[in-house]
């Protein structure tokens, strides 16, 4: 269903940290317009944050789209966090 990413998969990395949908939709403005997967929750540390105009609480896999095939695949919570943080 979603594009394989070579180091992720192609399927939800679950965590099961525990959080709420309300802590999920507030953590991040996109969060709540988007397909994210609840069970996968990252925690985030707002002091790392890099490239961040609005700081995310926590991160969670989400579906996205490739712009360019329009083939869906996962922008995984480690991927974010990577992105973010390092």
């Amino acid at each position: 269903m979603y594009l394989n990413h070579p180091r992720y998969g192609d399927k939800p990395i679950i965590t099961n940290t525990p959080s709420t949908i309300e802590a999920i939709e507030s953590a991040h403005w996109r969060y709540a317009n988007l397909k994210y997967f609840s069970n996968t929750v990252i925690l985030a540390d707002i002091k790392k944050q890099n490239y961040a105009i609005y700081p995310r609480t926590l991160y969670v896999d989400i579906e996205e789209q490739c712009e360019t095939c329009s083939k869906a695949f996962i922008f995984f919570a480690q991927e974010q966090q990577y992105w973010f943080e390092v």
